[in-house]
């Protein structure tokens, strides 16, 4: 990968943050044996070089670093272009020591950087006197800053002086985290070892505290850090490690101790503790920052680029919006990073998306985005051909991941199973101040388009989407909101995978009111407007809440289920009326979902009624072979009487005496089913 002049790009507060947030506090802790901790004897403090310098065990080491020595000079520059040719900074050496065992930890200044890393160069005199010395890097977890301004560790890397990589915390085993903190980060596992670690905290008055989930420390500032690790090796010992915050209340680095990144340790080692130091704040360099970021942005894409090098790229430009202006970019900066990560995309895939990132970054460049206040503010000085590029690109950055996730069995398959998609938008876009009410000839041309898209079209289909939805919703809207569009793309296409075999059923129930809400058991629940549960979709089958008889109405995703009885059931309670103003059943074919007559008739006898409604309804019913569901008891003979129709009979009882008597059915007492 080419190299970058990115200097020490960590000095930006939005982008790298020290260690704080990993461990920031000590009260509500379970007091522990305080004699025991202190049998460690671990003494963490700040030296100068010149005590270093005059230690006949490092003043060789440091003697032959003096081309890398830095007295933190501020406006001090180099014009190498090696990685290697980095400073190490001496304003602030942190020494950890432990019997025979000592550590110097200094920051580095690193022209070539990567985003959201600090380097720290440490030597180490061993407990067998032997001496090493090398670099560590710390990465962040990018999503977990960018999205929730979390500064946690996602790997640790280790290198030799010259910046030959030696091993990483990646390549590994997790770490099991006694203390609820960095359960992300993994230990070096070679030689079949595991590493645990318990996180403490060191109050002034000395005592310490075990770290626990919502911690608050009661003294802020002077909470010291400390990190024991216990490291178990199959087939041989263990030994231990340890690594301290600052006493500013900075929390302490993860590096397993002893030089153990990389290397297995020694059976039964004891404790060798490093201690990590965070870039300082509010260095500066003698460069423009968002002239480096932008030179790696609009730098061209590799003929064929890897994945590396697109991530790259997406990461300089989430740094140059949080940079620029992040309250008017904070939003669009999350959506860029949570597509980072999304291990579903392809590097195709992410080349498309740049293309897109791309094409907003040349928009944002050219409208001096430092000054406004709000993104409101920043979207109305674009002109009109700008905001509607700008929220196309957003947009569609938003929901390529759902419109991917549908490839395969559940891609929609004609027009009327793409307007379901827009059905299901609509409520949750609703949710979020949008009104979306699809209708009239541009949604009917749109769904129509999209109809003839082959399955493994996704990237065709994601601009029909988005084209249809800018259609009806006002852009300033959409464009400032990319992150809720996501979770609205990715709730309505996992709901239109669990209800693909129930469409027919979902589009009524949406037409009548009904919201689909997917619980986190992956249970899809209908509910009403009163925000009762009228049905549930699990593991593809529907199931429609009934409190009649026969209780629950359970579905075929195959096949229609009529249903008849009574209007009103005084018997039972419940009845057909109950089904029909759920708004969740049709009257007529209903392919997986209720079948319920519902038709209005005025100025018929009941002759005609049952002549040119009820029967050819039921006619229709069992010719497709649907499954028919009694949802009033035909044993009561109340339920099938009435003295005021033509054969004395209500309509309920005529449907029973057709399917017995001319249908030749029989019915199933104990399923409530009528079997041909």
């Amino acid at each position: 990968m080419k190299k970058q002049k990115l200097k020490n790009y960590l000095k930006f507060g939005i982008l790298i943050l020290g260690i704080s947030l990993l461990f920031q506090s000590c009260s509500k802790d379970e007091i522990i044996d305080l004699q025991e901790f202190k049998n460690n004897n671990l003494i963490v403090e700040t030296v100068s070089l010149n005590e270093i310098e005059n230690n006949s065990l490092f003043s060789s080491i440091i003697s032959n670093k003096t081309s890398k020595i830095d007295v933190y000079k501020s406006k001090t520059s180099s014009s190498s272009k090696n990685t290697n040719d980095y400073s190490i900074l001496t304003d602030d050496i942190s020494k950890a020591s432990f019997k025979d065992y000592e550590a110097y930890t200094f920051r580095i200044k690193n022209q070539d950087q990567p985003l959201f890393t600090f380097d720290n160069y440490v030597i180490q005199k061993n407990h067998d006197g032997t001496i090493d010395e090398f670099i560590l890097r710390y990465e962040y977890d990018q999503l977990e800053f960018v999205k929730n301004n979390s500064k946690k560790f996602l790997s640790i890397s280790k290198f030799d002086t010259e910046y030959n990589f030696i091993s990483s915390s990646e390549d590994t085993s997790s770490i099991s985290n006694k203390s609820s903190s960095n359960s992300s980060l993994s230990a070096k596992s070679s030689g079949n070892c595991t590493v645990t670690f318990v996180v403490y905290h060191r109050i002034p008055d000395g005592r310490e505290f075990v770290y626990g989930e919502g911690s608050v420390c009661q003294h802020p500032g002077e909470c010291d850090v400390i990190i024991e690790y216990t490291i178990t090796c199959t087939g041989g010992g263990s030994g231990t490690g340890s690594d301290t915050g600052g006493s500013d209340g900075s929390g302490g680095g993860t590096d397993t101790g002893g030089g153990y990144v990389g290397d297995v340790p020694d059976n039964g080692g004891t404790p060798s503790p490093i201690t990590t130091m965070p870039p300082p704040s509010g260095q500066e360099e003698d460069f423009n920052v968002i002239d480096v970021l932008t030179e790696i942005i609009e730098a061209p894409l590799s003929r064929i680029p890897s994945e590396g090098e697109i991530a790259q790229k997406n990461s300089v430009l989430i740094g140059y919006l949080m940079e620029t202006n992040q309250p008017v970019f904070q939003d669009l900066s999350t959506l860029l990073a949570i597509n980072l990560y999304d291990s579903t995309l392809n590097v195709t895939d992410r080349a498309n998306l740049w293309a897109k990132s791309r094409a907003i970054y040349d928009i944002v460049k050219n409208n001096n985005p430092t000054s406004p206040s709000t993104f409101n503010t920043f979207f109305s000085s674009l002109d009109a051909q700008e905001q509607e590029s700008y929220t196309k690109n957003t947009m569609e950055t938003a929901l390529f991941s759902s419109v991917k996730s549908i490839v395969g069995e559940f891609w929609p398959q004609n027009a009327e199973e793409w307007g379901v998609l827009f059905k299901l938008m609509g409520p949750l876009l609703l949710e979020i101040g949008i009104e979306f009410l699809p209708g009239g000839g541009v949604f009917n041309a749109g769904k129509d388009t999209l109809a003839g898209f082959a399955n493994n079209d996704y990237t065709a289909a994601v601009i029909g989407i988005v084209g249809i939805v800018m259609e009806f919703v006002p852009w300033a809207k959409l464009a400032k909101i990319a992150t809720k569009i996501y979770d609205v793309g990715r709730s309505a296409f996992k709901i239109f995978k669990i209800a693909y075999n129930f469409l027919a059923s979902i589009a009524t129930a949406i037409e009548n009111g009904i919201k689909t809400v997917l619980d986190s058991s992956g249970i899809l629940k209908l509910i009403d407007n009163s925000g009762n549960q009228v049905g549930r979709i699990v593991n593809n089958i529907l199931t429609f809440k009934y409190s009649g008889y026969g209780g629950d109405i359970v579905t075929n995703p195959n096949k229609t289920t009529t249903v008849i009885g009574k209007w009103i059931d005084s018997v039972n309670d419940g009845g057909t009326k109950q089904i029909i103003e759920s708004g969740l059943s049709k009257s007529g074919e209903n392919l997986g979902g209720i079948n319920a007559l519902n038709e209005v008739v005025d100025g018929l006898s009941s002759s005609e009624i049952w002549n040119t409604v009820n029967k050819p309804w039921l006619e229709a019913a069992v010719s497709r072979g649907d499954i028919i569901r009694a949802v009033s008891d035909p044993n009561v003979a109340s339920n099938l009487a009435n003295p005021n129709t033509f054969n004395g009979l209500s309509y309920f009882g005529m449907e029973h005496d057709y399917l017995i008597n001319i249908a030749n059915y029989t019915y199933d007492t104990i399923n409530k089913i009528y079997i041909p």
